[in-house]
C-alpha cells in the first residue's frame, strides 16, 4: 500500500515583553522582583491589545511569566477578546534572569567584578543566574512547544502561541533559536526589547499518527533540536498604529497585585498536560 503522506504543520511563538514598569522608569534592576506597570506601561499594553484583537483568530494559547508585570500586561492585552475557552498558563520558567543581590539596585550601583577565567555568559551575580542558565530555560521552552504543547491531529496548519515574558528571556530565546552558545562565531542577541514589543519565532513539524516530530537541521550530538527560525524582532509598531491617548485603560488599577486572568488560567506545568487541539479558522 502507498504510504500516506505526512502533513506538515507550523507553530509560531510570539514573545512579548511586558509594558514599562516603575523600576524601568527609575532605572532600577528588577530581575525576578514582581515589578509594577506605570500608567504609560498600561497604555502600551492596551495598544498591544488593540493589535492582538485584530489577530485573535490565530492565537491558540497564552503562556505568561508569573511575575506581576507580565500578568498585568497579559490582562490588559487580552481581556477584551481572549474569551473563556483558550488555554492560559502561568510559567515560572518564563521569568527574567535572576540577578540575586543586585535586584532593587540602580543600574549605576557598583557591581562585583567578574572573576578571571569566568566568561560573561557563565558569570552569576551573587545568589543569581548566569545568561547561560537563562539560555537553558529558553531552550526547554522551544523544545517543549515543538513537541508537547499542541495535538498533532490539530486542524489548523499554523498555530500561534503568545508568550508574555521579559527582555532578557526574549534575548536568550532568540539565542537558543540560533543556537549561539553551541555554534562558534554566532552573534549573540542582546537584551534590547522595547516594552510590549513582539518577537516571532517559527518551527515546522510533521504530523504523523499520534506524535509530532520537529524537522531537524544539523543537530549537535546528544542535543534534541528543531528548526526554529526568527521571523520578526522588536516589533512595537502598535504603539504608533494605535494612539495611546485613545487606548488608556482608565478602569485599570495599576496598584492591584492580582489582575483578573481568564477562567482557564492555570499554574500547572503545561508540558505535562494533554496537548491542545486547535480548530480551523472557520470553526473557531
Amino acid at each position: 500500500k502507498e504510504q500516506k503522506k505526512k502533513k506538515k504543520k507550523k507553530i509560531e511563538i510570539w514573545l512579548i515583553r511586558h509594558g514599562e514598569t516603575e523600576a524601568n522608569a527609575r532605572r532600577i534592576t528588577q530581575g525576578q522582583q514582581p515589578g509594577r506597570l506605570t500608567r504609560l506601561g498600561a497604555q502600551q499594553a492596551a495598544c498591544l491589545g488593540a493589535r492582538l484583537e485584530r489577530e485573535q483568530s490565530v492565537i491558540d494559547a497564552v503562556l505568561s511569566s508569573d511575575l506581576l508585570r507580565c500578568r498585568q500586561t497579559a490582562h490588559l492585552a487580552i481581556r477584551d477578546w481572549f474569551g473563556t475557552e483558550k488555554p492560559f498558563f502561568l510559567d515560572i520558567d518564563l521569568r527574567e534572569r535572576s540577578v540575586g543581590t543586585y535586584e532593587g539596585q540602580h543600574h549605576s550601583s557598583p557591581r562585583t567584578r567578574r572573576p578571571q577565567g569566568i566568561s560573561p555568559r557563565q558569570f552569576r551575580a551573587p545568589s543569581g543566574e548566569s545568561w547561560q542558565d537563562v539560555y537553558e530555560r529558553a531552550t526547554f521552552l522551544l523544545q517543549r512547544v515543538a513537541t508537547t504543547l499542541l495535538d498533532p491531529q490539530s486542524e489548523r496548519e499554523v498555530s500561534r502561541i503568545l508568550v508574555f515574558t521579559h527582555g532578557g528571556f526574549i534575548a536568550e530565546t532568540v539565542n537558543a533559536c540560533n543556537r549561539t552558545d553551541e555554534i562558534p562565531g554566532k552573534p549573540l542577541a542582546q537584551n534590547g526589547a522595547m516594552n510590549t514589543a513582539i518577537y516571532k519565532l517559527g518551527v515546522e513539524t510533521v504530523r504523523s499518527g499520534n506524535y509530532t516530530t520537529g524537522t531537524p537541521h544539523k543537530a549537535l550530538p546528544g542535543r534534541p533540536d528543531h528548526s526554529w527560525t526568527v521571523l520578526a524582532v522588536n516589533d512595537a509598531s502598535h504603539l504608533s498604529r494605535f494612539r495611546m491617548t485613545n487606548n488608556s485603560p482608565a478602569d485599570f488599577d495599576i496598584t492591584d497585585d492580582h489582575p483578573p486572568l481568564p477562567p482557564t488560567a492555570s499554574s500547572q506545568p503545561w508540558w505535562s498536560l494533554p496537548p491542545i487541539r486547535t480548530k480551523s479558522p472557520s470553526k473557531v
